[in-house]
């Protein structure tokens, strides 16, 4: 069986890797994919695309229960959200069709075909670094991102900083085990990997003054398929059957 995962690691710095992997042609054929199947069935399903019902993720329904009120934009900062999946999934389930205003961070090489696909929806904005919002931000989503970031509680901490209403996790690898780093293979590259203690992830978030309000186990996909994570070729203590989608909200 191919190995997605390989090595455990005791700091970030050890592990292998090979520069540019988010920038790579492969990378971003593969993003692009994603993201033309996902405009495609939002164009021909409009308010229930396909899409939507494949990860079951929380953003869609958190941003429809929160803009029940008030007459602003719902403000959504999605880091490392691609090319806009998590844009079409909320915009395809407001029923009342309420004014977005989407931000994406993503790498440079994402954003420049991002902004050229995607030119027609002037609501999506993408941006290479975390920009400066007006409040409120309403949430705050990071998708199948954390485990990528090196130094990932400083970029919570850059993130938290716009003081978003309600902060999301979707595709988080923690549980019950001891945290460390791997790397994982992509296309003959090689990537540095992050899995955490579940306990010390929550108790690191909620310093930062939020609170948990939702936490699910959450199928990723594994090679186009939603499937228990495949790591018989870790110690048994080391691994994860299942990520988890978590919703933190703002204390105050």
């Amino acid at each position: 069986e191919y190995n997605i995962w390989e090595g455990v690691y005791e700091t970030w710095e050890q592990a292998p890797v090979d520069d540019d992997v988010f920038s790579s042609k492969i990378w971003v054929e593969k993003t692009i994919e994603r993201t033309k199947k996902t405009l495609e069935s939002y164009q021909v399903y409009g308010d229930a695309p396909p899409t939507s019902f494949i990860h079951e993720t929380t953003l869609p329904l958190t941003a429809a229960m929160i803009s029940i009120d008030g007459e602003e934009p719902l403000r959504v900062l999605d880091f490392g959200g691609g090319m806009g999946t998590g844009f079409f999934q909320v915009k395809a389930g407001l029923s009342d069709r309420k004014l977005i205003e989407f931000h994406i961070v993503e790498d440079k090489a994402v954003c420049l075909q991002g902004r050229e696909l995607l030119s027609n929806y002037p609501s999506l904005h993408f941006h290479q670094t975390i920009p400066s919002l007006p409040e409120p931000v309403d949430i705050i989503h990071l998708g199948s991102s954390l485990q990528y970031i090196g130094d990932w509680i400083e970029l919570i901490k850059s993130l938290v900083a716009l003081r978003p209403q309600y902060l999301i996790l979707t595709d988080v690898f923690a549980g019950d085990i001891r945290s460390f780093v791997t790397v994982q293979n992509f296309y003959g590259k090689k990537i540095r990997f992050r899995f955490q203690n579940y306990k010390e992830f929550l108790s690191t978030i909620e310093q930062l003054n939020f609170r948990l309000i939702f936490k699910s186990n959450y199928y990723t996909t594994i090679f186009g398929k939603a499937r228990p994570l495949p790591m018989k070729n870790f110690k048994k203590k080391l691994q994860l059957e299942h990520v988890s989608q978590v919703i933190f909200k703002r204390m105050s």
